[in-house]
């Protein structure tokens, strides 16, 4: 066995890191959920009682999950400079592949409301610690419209959602599986909100 030399062997590992780098310039992930963040003029009591908007940014990333600590985070972009009395509007389209009985969980602290083809599935509208709701629904085959609305008002945050065909392994939502995946509707929102 011939063992490479020095010089070839960082040769390598320069070559891997710049392939690895523009790998992801070249191919980012696929970020299918269309997040709107938005900051209003008053503290949030729950999620149905909120100020008027005085700042709104969007993002797209490629699952749902935020998770707890004191600002608000994802792993695509880092520290998104949210901390309390905020919302979160979750967007995209999913196509199930394998009609069932599904179930979203949902980890949050604070409130959420998660709808499907604008029928809300579950919620829970008050402030609450990171807690767990299991939200179940049974799905026909084809395109859905999810849409899971988060609010944040003082303390830990964290929100968390995945999904999974009954019995079989969860997946967090973003995450294309043999029983569902999801397509961004950004350029459909364009005219939302």
């Amino acid at each position: 066995m011939q063992i490479l030399p020095k010089y070839k062997v960082g040769l390598l590992i320069v070559f891997i890191l710049v392939y690895l780098g523009l790998k992801h310039f070249f191919w980012p992930m696929h970020k299918s959920i269309h997040v709107t963040v938005l900051k209003p003029n008053t503290a949030i009591v729950n999620l149905n009682s909120y100020g008027k908007i005085i700042d709104k940014k969007q993002f797209d990333f490629d699952k749902l999950s935020f998770p707890s600590g004191q600002e608000l985070f994802h792993q695509n972009t880092g520290f998104l400079g949210y901390k309390e009395d905020f919302l979160i509007q979750a967007k995209t389209e999913i196509n199930v592949l394998k009609p069932g009985k599904y179930i979203f969980v949902v980890d949050s602290d604070d409130g959420f409301s998660l709808k499907l083809n604008q029928e809300p599935i579950c919620e829970h509208i008050n402030v609450r610690p990171m807690q767990s709701s299991t939200c179940e629904v049974q799905l026909t085959k084809g395109k859905q419209n999810f849409e899971l609305k988060y609010f944040q008002g003082h303390g830990k945050l964290g929100l968390k959602v995945s999904y999974k065909l009954e019995s079989q392994a969860s997946f967090l939502v973003g995450t294309d599986s043999q029983f569902m995946t999801f397509q961004s509707v950004k350029n459909r929102l364009s005219s939302d909100t």
